[in-house]
């Protein structure tokens, strides 16, 4: 095989993805570019499948709440492949991509590119998609059709790292299966963005004010019951009291007012404290478990 031949050897599948995954990461967290947290949890999703495989991990624990919607993202892809993840990210950011320059125009890259210096990020990732900076829309939005010199398929390799900005964990010396040999990645820990974890803590908070509320509602209503009891059984005894004490009314009054009535009259009190006092902590673990 000569070298010209070698050199327009088509990148593979896992080199693209690496280039998709390079550019995701190098675009800044802040601009006029919103990404939903859907997408994100899609993107993070298929990422996690691609390098990682199945999901592997326990569920978080319910109060985790951003964990818990990033667990089960990536466990609802169940047994899907590696290839098949790869090429399902391919195809979301393909898509971001086209949507960013139909509505920000054909120079927002260049001028991301001018602004961040990412003269030696963006355009040997977007050849290797085959696309250009110049020019990032992609004709038919196809995986495995474009070609690429192997300096920059090295380049790629090399330079992504750390990792995919809102969409991964951290995850150390991830391989990929290729023929193509590419370096351990070193992933590091960034939860999600400041605007999601700020929509999260805010439903989060407001569920709590809801579930307090509700509590308290509960508890008075308990509390009202207990007094009308309570009230009731001094109506009762009083009556019984006033009766004639012959052997017949006695006799009422004895079943009337069991051993297990004076038990329960006696263990009612406790039990309504202890209600009072752990309702919240049982009200929210219910809540949280029907919810999710």
């Amino acid at each position: 095989m000569s070298i010209k031949e070698d050199n327009e050897k088509e990148p593979s599948l896992e080199i693209m993805f690496l280039a998709a995954v390079k550019i995701i990461q190098n675009l800044p967290k802040e601009g006029p570019i919103l990404t939903s947290n859907d997408t994100k949890l899609e993107f993070y999703s298929l990422f996690k499948q691609s390098t990682v495989g199945p999901c592997n991990q326990e569920q978080p624990s319910f109060w985790n709440v951003i964990e818990r919607y990033k667990w089960d993202a990536w466990n609802k892809l169940g047994d899907m492949n590696k290839e098949i993840a790869m090429k399902k990210y391919l195809e979301l950011f393909n898509e971001q991509i086209n949507n960013i320059v139909n509505q920000y125009g054909v120079d927002y890259f260049l001028t991301l590119e001018k602004d961040y210096n990412l003269e030696d990020v963006l355009e040997p990732s977007f050849r290797v998609l085959g696309r250009s900076i110049k020019n990032p829309l992609s004709v038919d939005c196809q995986i495995n059709t474009f070609s690429e010199t192997k300096n920059e398929v090295k380049i790629i390799e090399d330079e992504v790292k750390s990792n995919d900005g809102d969409y991964i964990d951290a995850i150390e010396n991830i391989e990929f299966e290729s023929v193509t040999e590419i370096q351990s990645i070193q992933y590091e820990n960034k939860p999600f963005s400041e605007s999601t974890d700020k929509t999260f803590t805010k439903i989060f908070s407001n569920f709590i004010n809801l579930l307090e509320k509700k509590t308290f509602q509960l508890s008075s209503d308990v509390i009202k019951l207990t007094n009308t009891v309570i009230e009731q059984n001094n109506i009762m005894k009083k009556i019984l009291i006033d009766k004639n004490k012959d052997e017949y009314n006695k006799k009422v009054i004895s079943n009337s007012i069991s051993w297990k009535v004076i038990f329960f009259l006696f263990i009612w009190p406790f039990f309504v404290h202890y209600i009072l006092k752990y309702w919240k902590i049982i009200k929210m673990l219910f809540s949280m478990y029907f919810e999710w």
